[in-house]
């Protein structure tokens, strides 16, 4: 059964003014004999209400396809900025290289970036997907200005001598914009290619996210990106130029590009990285401290009762989220253009761990997850 449900009636502009504290529903959805997945309507539209946003979408999408969609104010093919979500596509381009034999996880990162030795030899590029390199969490040796370019990366080289270790390197988690930045920095040196062209031409277009790209939007596509906006409502526009970040946060695309990538993630049939690697990233390898894991790039967080793995994303206004339900099969996919929308992300991943087998087709029958012993060491 594949749900597609539109703007309903009773929603209307009125209802999305700023609002000044952003919670979580108090109220929980009862589930009584509703359908699940008109629980999971019913957990978007009224998180949008309740936290006044001006636009929202989210996707279930399993290997097959889209399972379900629902759009608020926007439309499945509406641009949206994903934010830290592009760190799983800059962790997957180094596991690319790493099963091609380029490149080893057990690496020391002063290999390929020479000014990083002046910290020893504990950063592995393995550190660095995981948040547990020790090295502060800026995205940029020095602190950026809203407004101003991003830097490039000779300016953020010319900084690394000024950065400082936080921690010893695989004792403590530290989620670092740094640490992912390094990982693309390092797939360019490898493939002597940009990032973008790089991830473009083996992820993207592989999956055939044509309306998928990074920073500045495309002329055709501009009438169709969302206008995000801050809490209070303030516009901020449609583009960031993430200069050499983009790696950590550039990703712009619809949810229909997006369900290509969540149902790759959720199990379809790739060339783009085997079973046995994805599943690799995805198991824990560290606690964070605040009850949730880390795997390479993928956090795990538990929602009623289920471990989700995945990543949420901001960018200046938006929040996205992209959770798998691994012994499912299937991906949750939410996405707003209101800053104050981040406890909606954690409404609809509750919304979706509760979803009941009957309405997830094809999920195929459970074993435990995620196993005991993750891959490797730190």
């Amino acid at each position: 059964t594949i749900y597609t449900l539109g703007e309903p009636d009773c929603f209307s502009k009125k209802d999305l003014g700023p609002h000044p504290q952003a919670k979580s529903l108090t109220k929980p959805l009862k589930w009584g004999s509703l359908d699940s997945m008109e629980l999971l309507r019913q957990a978007l539209e009224e998180g949008t209400r309740h936290h006044r946003l001006k636009s929202a979408a989210a996707a279930v999408v399993s290997p097959e396809g889209v399972t379900w969609q629902h759009h608020l104010n926007c439309d499945s093919r509406s641009i949206w900025d994903w934010g830290s979500i592009t760190k799983l596509l800059c962790a997957i381009t180094l596991l690319q290289l790493r099963d091609r034999g380029m490149v080893r996880l057990e690496d020391r990162a002063s290999r390929y970036i020479p000014a990083l030795s002046r910290f020893g030899e504990g950063i592995t590029l393995q550190r660095l997907l995981s948040h547990t390199s020790g090295l502060q969490s800026a995205s940029t040796p020095e602190p950026h200005v809203q407004g101003t370019p991003w830097p490039l990366w000779p300016e953020i080289e010319a900084g690394i001598p000024r950065l400082r270790i936080e921690s010893s390197p695989g004792t403590n988690y530290l989620y670092s914009n740094l640490g992912l930045l390094l990982i693309g920095r390092i797939v360019e040196l490898l493939t002597r290619d940009s990032w973008e062209s790089h991830v473009t031409k083996n992820i993207l277009m592989p999956l055939g996210m044509n309306e998928t790209y990074f920073d500045q939007t495309p002329y055709h596509l501009v009438s169709r990106h969302i206008e995000s906006v801050s809490a209070t409502g303030t516009p901020f526009g449609i583009d960031v130029d993430h200069g050499d970040t983009t790696c950590n946060g550039g990703l712009k695309s619809s949810l229909a590009d997006m369900s290509n990538l969540a149902a790759f993630l959720a199990g379809a049939e790739s060339h783009i990285l085997s079973r046995a690697t994805l599943e690799e990233m995805m198991q824990p390898r560290f606690e964070t401290g605040d009850g949730r894991r880390v795997g390479l790039a993928f956090h795990l967080e538990s929602h009623a009762g289920r471990t989700l793995t995945g990543h949420n994303g901001s960018s200046l206004g938006f929040r996205a989220g992209l959770w798998i339900d691994p012994p499912r099969r299937h991906t949750l996919l939410v996405v707003s253009g209101t800053e104050s929308a981040k406890p909606l992300l954690t409404d609809m991943c509750q919304a979706f761990a509760g979803l009941r087998e009957s309405d997830l087709p094809n999920a195929p029958r459970e074993g435990p997850w995620p196993p005991s012993a993750g891959h490797g060491s730190l």
